[in-house]
């Protein structure tokens, strides 16, 4: 198989991870500003020492976190609350006091390259940003970490098509 270069995000979207898989797509993310970001932190290596040898008896290896990072600048009203935990009536939406637990699946399709991402469950943490407010727009910055769950963790998908059941 030759090198496969993946870029540009397509689309965006996220499930209840309850809920089982199906065709439907979920909710889309629409207004996601540029610059999402996918990143893995640093794995972590534990040394259990021997008393005889300068070698370690045993080497315990763990994988970095993985992390999904984006803000929403335009934000629908009628979804945002699925992701912050907040209230939302008559129009008006209440942001939380304290950082609720929130875990959803999600699906990242790609135009080129890899065809999507699929995080069966993952941690979701929004605050609100509005750094330079001349220049930029109001924003929701979320973080998605990756967890790992029933179906699994993180799964790639280089097949011929973007997956429609997740």
């Amino acid at each position: 198989m030759a090198d496969v270069l993946t870029l540009k995000v397509k689309s965006v979207a996220f499930k209840d991870i309850t809920e089982t898989a199906t065709e439907a797509e979920g909710t889309l993310l629409n207004g996601i500003q540029e610059g999402l970001s996918i990143t893995q932190d640093d794995g972590t290596e534990v040394e259990i020492p021997s008393e005889i040898s300068d070698a370690p008896l045993y080497l315990s290896k763990k994988a970095g976190k993985i992390n999904i990072t984006f803000d929403l600048a335009s934000i629908d009203p009628s979804i945002i609350h699925l992701l912050t935990g907040g209230i939302s009536v008559s129009g008006c939406f209440e942001f939380p006091s304290t950082q609720p637990n929130i875990e959803k699946k999600w699906k990242i399709a790609f135009i080129n390259g890899m065809k999507d991402l699929v995080i069966q469950r993952a941690s979701v943490t929004t605050k609100l940003n509005g750094t330079d407010m001349k220049t930029n727009a109001l924003k929701i910055s979320v973080t998605l970490t990756a967890l790992v769950g029933s179906l699994g963790y993180v799964s790639a998908n280089y097949g011929i098509a973007e997956r429609t059941t997740w």
